[in-house]
C-alpha cells in the first residue's frame, strides 16, 4: 500500500471527524467511562540484521530492509476527565501482515521477518477541546514475529513473542453522545530478536532489530 495514499486518506478521515464533531446535534461529551472499539491501520518500518559467531562473537555481515503491511483489531479502555484534562488506560490486540525481506542481498542469503499479530497496554493522557480530544499514549508493546533464513536450499524458521515499548499521539472526536472516531500514530520498538540458526549457518546467531511506525483509524463506543 502506497504511503502517500495512506497519508491522504488519513487527512480526509481527520477532516471528516472534525467536521462531524462540530455538528449542531452533538452535545458536550463526557469522556469519563469505559469504552471499546475497532481500528484498522498501516504499519511500516525496518529490520536491521546482523550475525555473530557463537565462538568468537564476531560478525561477518549486516544489512537492513523495509517491512510494511496492514493491521486491524480491537481496543478497549477507561478514561477519567477532570476539567479539560483526560487520563486513562487502553489495551489493544491486532492481526497484522507487516513483513519484508532482503532478497537483494548480494551474497545469496535471504532473511525474512513478519509481524503477524501484535498488541499493547498503554496509558493515555490528553486535553479536551469540546468534542475533540488531543492525546499522547505510551506503554508496553507485544508482537508475534516470524523469522526465516535461506541459504540456497537450506532453510531455518523461527517464531517468537517479543515485548518492547510504544509511544504515540492521536486525535479523537465525538460525533454522537456515545460514539467517537480517532486517528492515531504510534512508534513501536521491539528490540532484538536473536535466532541460533542450525541449517543455514551452523555456529552462528542471526539478530533482528525491529522498529515499526503505524497510522490507525478507529471508532469507539462509550458505555
Amino acid at each position: 500500500m502506497n504511503l502517500s495514499l495512506v497519508v491522504a486518506s488519513t487527512l480526509v478521515i481527520s477532516a471528516f471527524i472534525v467536521s462531524s464533531a462540530k455538528a449542531d446535534d452533538v452535545g458536550p461529551p463526557v469522556w469519563t467511562g469505559f469504552y471499546a472499539g475497532a481500528q484498522i491501520g498501516y504499519g511500516w518500518g525496518r529490520d536491521r540484521i546482523h550475525d555473530s559467531s557463537l565462538s568468537t562473537g564476531d560478525s561477518d555481515y549486516s544489512d537492513r530492509f523495509k517491512i510494511d503491511g496492514m493491521t486491524g483489531g480491537v481496543h478497549g479502555g477507561y478514561n477519567y476527565q477532570t476539567g479539560p484534562w483526560v487520563v486513562g488506560a487502553e489495551a489493544d490486540i491486532e492481526l497484522a501482515d507487516v513483513d519484508g525481506d532482503n532478497r537483494d542481498w548480494p551474497f545469496g542469503d535471504n532473511t525474512k521477518a513478519k509481524i503477524d499479530s501484535q498488541g499493547s497496554l498503554r496509558l493515555r493522557g490528553g486535553y479536551a477541546f469540546g468534542q475533540t480530544l488531543l492525546y499522547a499514549t505510551g506503554g508496553l508493546a507485544l508482537a508475534h514475529v516470524k523469522t526465516d533464513y535461506y541459504d540456497g536450499s537450506a532453510h531455518d524458521s523461527y517464531s517468537d513473542t517479543k515485548a518492547g515499548w510504544t509511544i504515540g499521539t492521536g486525535l479523537e472526536c465525538a460525533f454522537t453522545t456515545n460514539w467517537t472516531a480517532r486517528v492515531e500514530y504510534r512508534y513501536v520498538d521491539l528490540g532484538r530478536i536473536s535466532d541460533h540458526t542450525t541449517t543455514t549457518d551452523s555456529g552462528w546467531q542471526e539478530h533482528n532489530d525491529l522498529q515499526e511506525h503505524a497510522i490507525r483509524v478507529g471508532v469507539s463506543y462509550k458505555f
